[in-house]
Protein backbone atom coordinates (compact mmCIF):
# COMPACT_ATOMS: atom_id res chain seq x y z
CA UNK A 1 0.00 0.00 0.00
CA UNK A 2 2.54 2.35 1.03
CA UNK A 3 4.66 1.50 -2.19
CA UNK A 4 0.80 2.18 -4.09
CA UNK A 5 0.94 5.63 -2.27
CA UNK A 6 4.26 6.64 -3.40
CA UNK A 7 4.05 5.91 -6.84
CA UNK A 8 1.07 7.80 -6.69
CA UNK A 9 2.57 10.65 -5.13
CA UNK A 10 5.16 10.83 -7.98
CA UNK A 11 2.59 10.77 -10.80
CA UNK A 12 0.69 13.87 -8.65
CA UNK A 13 4.11 15.99 -8.21
CA UNK A 14 4.87 15.35 -12.21
CA UNK A 15 1.41 16.42 -13.15
CA UNK A 16 2.00 19.20 -11.12
CA UNK A 17 5.14 20.51 -12.32
CA UNK A 18 3.85 20.02 -15.82
CA UNK A 19 0.73 22.17 -15.00
CA UNK A 20 3.44 25.11 -13.46
CA UNK A 21 5.35 24.78 -16.35
CA UNK A 22 2.56 24.89 -18.71
CA UNK A 23 1.42 28.43 -17.09
CA UNK A 24 4.77 29.78 -16.68
CA UNK A 25 5.32 29.82 -20.91
CA UNK A 26 1.37 31.02 -20.95
CA UNK A 27 2.19 33.84 -18.77
CA UNK A 28 5.12 34.94 -21.06
CA UNK A 29 3.15 34.45 -24.02
CA UNK A 30 1.19 31.28 -25.38
CA UNK A 31 1.56 30.56 -29.07
CA UNK A 32 1.59 27.49 -31.65
CA UNK A 33 3.91 29.22 -33.89
CA UNK A 34 7.49 28.28 -33.80
CA UNK A 35 10.46 30.66 -33.46
CA UNK A 36 11.22 32.35 -36.97
CA UNK A 37 13.91 34.61 -37.87
CA UNK A 38 14.03 38.29 -39.62
CA UNK A 39 17.26 40.00 -40.25
CA UNK A 40 18.66 40.55 -36.75
CA UNK A 41 15.61 39.14 -35.03
CA UNK A 42 14.28 35.74 -33.75
CA UNK A 43 10.45 36.47 -33.55
CA UNK A 44 6.97 34.47 -33.01
CA UNK A 45 3.77 35.19 -33.76
CA UNK A 46 1.30 35.68 -30.45
CA UNK A 47 -2.16 36.46 -30.26
CA UNK A 48 -1.20 40.02 -29.77
CA UNK A 49 1.11 40.47 -32.42
CA UNK A 50 4.92 39.83 -32.79
CA UNK A 51 7.45 39.07 -29.69
CA UNK A 52 10.87 39.03 -30.45
CA UNK A 53 12.21 36.18 -28.43
CA UNK A 54 16.37 37.12 -29.23
CA UNK A 55 18.59 38.07 -31.69
CA UNK A 56 20.20 35.68 -34.52
CA UNK A 57 23.63 35.11 -35.16
CA UNK A 58 24.24 38.32 -37.33
CA UNK A 59 22.55 40.65 -34.72
CA UNK A 60 24.63 39.33 -31.80
CA UNK A 61 27.28 41.12 -34.35
CA UNK A 62 25.97 44.67 -34.52
CA UNK A 63 27.25 47.42 -32.58
CA UNK A 64 24.08 49.03 -33.21
CA UNK A 65 20.51 48.05 -33.52
CA UNK A 66 17.03 49.43 -33.90
CA UNK A 67 14.05 46.98 -32.94
CA UNK A 68 11.51 47.19 -35.46
CA UNK A 69 8.04 48.01 -35.43
CA UNK A 70 6.50 45.71 -37.08
CA UNK A 71 7.82 42.57 -38.48
CA UNK A 72 6.38 40.71 -41.58
CA UNK A 73 3.39 43.65 -41.06
CA UNK A 74 2.97 42.44 -37.79
CA UNK A 75 3.05 44.89 -35.11
CA UNK A 76 6.30 44.28 -32.73
CA UNK A 77 4.21 44.19 -28.69
CA UNK A 78 6.83 42.47 -26.69
CA UNK A 79 10.95 42.21 -26.10
CA UNK A 80 10.87 38.61 -24.19
CA UNK A 81 13.11 35.74 -24.41
CA UNK A 82 11.43 32.17 -24.11
CA UNK A 83 13.22 31.05 -21.53
CA UNK A 84 11.14 30.98 -18.25
CA UNK A 85 11.85 33.19 -15.27
CA UNK A 86 14.09 36.70 -14.22
CA UNK A 87 17.34 35.19 -14.74
CA UNK A 88 16.73 33.68 -18.01
CA UNK A 89 14.82 36.59 -19.41
CA UNK A 90 17.63 38.48 -20.77
CA UNK A 91 19.37 37.68 -24.12
CA UNK A 92 23.53 36.77 -23.48
CA UNK A 93 25.96 39.42 -24.16
CA UNK A 94 26.77 41.14 -27.48
CA UNK A 95 28.44 43.68 -29.18
CA UNK A 96 25.61 46.17 -28.70
CA UNK A 97 27.09 49.41 -28.07
CA UNK A 98 23.60 51.60 -28.74
CA UNK A 99 20.21 50.07 -29.08
CA UNK A 100 16.80 52.25 -30.56
CA UNK A 101 12.86 51.75 -29.18
CA UNK A 102 10.81 53.44 -31.28
CA UNK A 103 7.68 52.83 -29.92
CA UNK A 104 6.46 51.48 -26.55
CA UNK A 105 7.19 47.48 -26.42
CA UNK A 106 5.73 45.18 -23.40
CA UNK A 107 7.62 43.28 -21.43
CA UNK A 108 10.78 44.47 -22.43
CA UNK A 109 12.33 45.67 -19.38
CA UNK A 110 15.08 42.38 -19.16
CA UNK A 111 15.94 41.77 -22.73
CA UNK A 112 19.25 43.75 -22.83
CA UNK A 113 19.98 43.76 -18.97
CA UNK A 114 23.71 42.88 -18.40
CA UNK A 115 24.67 44.22 -21.68
CA UNK A 116 28.78 44.85 -21.31
CA UNK A 117 28.76 46.83 -24.23
CA UNK A 118 26.15 49.03 -23.77
CA UNK A 119 26.61 52.31 -23.74
CA UNK A 120 22.79 54.27 -24.68
CA UNK A 121 19.93 53.12 -24.76
CA UNK A 122 17.15 55.88 -27.21
CA UNK A 123 13.62 55.75 -26.35
CA UNK A 124 11.52 57.31 -29.13
CA UNK A 125 8.44 56.95 -26.51
CA UNK A 126 7.10 55.39 -24.25
CA UNK A 127 3.92 55.64 -21.53
CA UNK A 128 4.19 56.04 -17.49
CA UNK A 129 3.54 52.54 -15.90
CA UNK A 130 4.72 50.50 -18.97
CA UNK A 131 7.78 48.08 -18.46
CA UNK A 132 9.71 49.77 -20.80
CA UNK A 133 9.89 52.73 -18.46
CA UNK A 134 12.16 50.10 -16.57
CA UNK A 135 15.30 51.40 -19.03
CA UNK A 136 14.70 54.88 -17.65
CA UNK A 137 16.02 54.07 -15.04
CA UNK A 138 19.34 52.02 -16.14
CA UNK A 139 21.39 55.23 -16.63
CA UNK A 140 21.95 54.84 -19.93
CA UNK A 141 18.39 55.77 -21.28
CA UNK A 142 18.23 58.63 -23.67
CA UNK A 143 14.41 60.45 -24.57
CA UNK A 144 13.23 63.31 -25.96
CA UNK A 145 13.85 66.18 -24.09
CA UNK A 146 10.77 67.55 -22.35
CA UNK A 147 10.11 63.77 -21.06
CA UNK A 148 12.73 63.75 -18.73
CA UNK A 149 12.03 63.04 -15.28
CA UNK A 150 13.81 63.03 -11.48
CA UNK A 151 15.17 59.10 -12.00
CA UNK A 152 17.63 57.87 -9.76
CA UNK A 153 20.21 56.89 -11.76
CA UNK A 154 19.64 60.05 -14.35
CA UNK A 155 17.89 59.79 -17.43
CA UNK A 156 19.25 62.21 -20.29
CA UNK A 157 18.01 64.16 -23.20
CA UNK A 158 18.92 63.19 -26.46
CA UNK A 159 20.64 65.99 -28.37
CA UNK A 160 19.17 65.44 -31.72
CA UNK A 161 15.67 65.34 -33.21
CA UNK A 162 14.44 64.93 -36.37
CA UNK A 163 10.57 66.33 -36.40
CA UNK A 164 8.00 65.81 -39.03
CA UNK A 165 7.71 69.63 -39.03
CA UNK A 166 3.91 70.15 -39.37
CA UNK A 167 1.06 70.84 -37.19
CA UNK A 168 -1.19 67.63 -35.29
CA UNK A 169 2.27 65.62 -36.13
CA UNK A 170 2.57 62.25 -34.22
CA UNK A 171 4.66 61.88 -30.85
CA UNK A 172 4.70 65.49 -30.55
CA UNK A 173 6.11 66.38 -33.49
CA UNK A 174 9.38 64.24 -33.05
CA UNK A 175 9.93 61.21 -35.67
CA UNK A 176 13.18 60.35 -34.40
CA UNK A 177 15.85 60.61 -31.67
CA UNK A 178 19.71 60.22 -31.51
CA UNK A 179 22.55 61.41 -29.06
CA UNK A 180 25.74 61.65 -30.56
CA UNK A 181 28.63 63.26 -29.51
CA UNK A 182 29.08 67.22 -30.70
CA UNK A 183 30.49 67.95 -33.45
CA UNK A 184 30.07 64.36 -35.05
CA UNK A 185 28.39 63.45 -38.60
CA UNK A 186 25.04 61.45 -37.91
CA UNK A 187 25.59 57.92 -39.09
CA UNK A 188 22.29 56.60 -38.06
CA UNK A 189 19.35 57.81 -40.30
CA UNK A 190 15.78 57.08 -39.71
CA UNK A 191 12.97 55.38 -42.11
CA UNK A 192 11.49 57.94 -44.03
CA UNK A 193 8.43 59.64 -41.98
CA UNK A 194 5.05 59.05 -44.00
CA UNK A 195 2.21 62.00 -43.97
CA UNK A 196 -0.82 61.36 -45.98
CA UNK A 197 -1.53 63.12 -49.15
CA UNK A 198 2.47 64.39 -49.10
CA UNK A 199 6.22 63.12 -50.77
CA UNK A 200 9.13 63.42 -48.37
CA UNK A 201 11.45 65.52 -49.62
CA UNK A 202 14.47 64.92 -47.10
CA UNK A 203 15.59 66.47 -44.23
CA UNK A 204 16.52 70.16 -43.62
CA UNK A 205 18.58 72.43 -41.54
CA UNK A 206 15.48 74.91 -41.21
CA UNK A 207 11.59 74.55 -40.58
CA UNK A 208 11.01 76.55 -43.97
CA UNK A 209 13.18 73.71 -45.79
CA UNK A 210 15.81 75.65 -47.50
CA UNK A 211 18.79 74.31 -46.91
CA UNK A 212 18.82 70.36 -46.67
CA UNK A 213 20.90 68.46 -44.67
CA UNK A 214 23.99 66.65 -46.01
CA UNK A 215 25.06 63.55 -44.09
CA UNK A 216 28.09 62.99 -45.96
CA UNK A 217 29.49 66.32 -44.18
CA UNK A 218 27.17 68.19 -42.34
CA UNK A 219 28.25 67.54 -38.15
CA UNK A 220 25.65 68.61 -34.79
CA UNK A 221 26.26 71.69 -32.96
CA UNK A 222 29.83 72.24 -31.40
CA UNK A 223 30.48 71.55 -27.59
CA UNK A 224 30.33 74.47 -25.83
CA UNK A 225 31.11 75.10 -22.18
CA UNK A 226 29.65 77.31 -18.84
CA UNK A 227 31.98 79.87 -17.03
CA UNK A 228 32.52 76.55 -14.63
CA UNK A 229 33.43 74.48 -17.48
CA UNK A 230 30.29 72.18 -17.58
CA UNK A 231 28.97 70.80 -20.78
CA UNK A 232 25.98 73.14 -21.91
CA UNK A 233 23.36 70.77 -23.13
CA UNK A 234 22.49 71.85 -26.98
CA UNK A 235 20.10 70.31 -29.58
CA UNK A 236 20.24 69.75 -33.64
CA UNK A 237 16.92 69.86 -34.91
CA UNK A 238 16.34 68.67 -38.25
CA UNK A 239 12.56 69.07 -39.99
CA UNK A 240 11.47 67.24 -42.60
CA UNK A 241 10.45 68.33 -46.31
CA UNK A 242 7.08 68.01 -47.47
CA UNK A 243 5.26 68.17 -51.38
CA UNK A 244 1.73 68.21 -51.75
CA UNK A 245 0.99 64.71 -54.50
Amino acid sequence: MKKIKKIGFIIFAILLLGGILSFSACFNGCSTDSESESGFFKYRIEDDGVRITDLTAKGYEQEILIVPTTINGKPVVKLLTLSVGFSGAYIRDTQLRKVYIQHNVRDSNYFFTHQKNLEKIIVLSYEDGDSSEDYLSCGKAYVRKEEVKPFLPPIYSANISFKYNYEFAPRNGYHWIDDLDYGSKIVTVPENPVRAGYSFLGWYKDTDCTEKWDFAKDTTVEAIVDLDGKPVYQETVLYAGWQVR
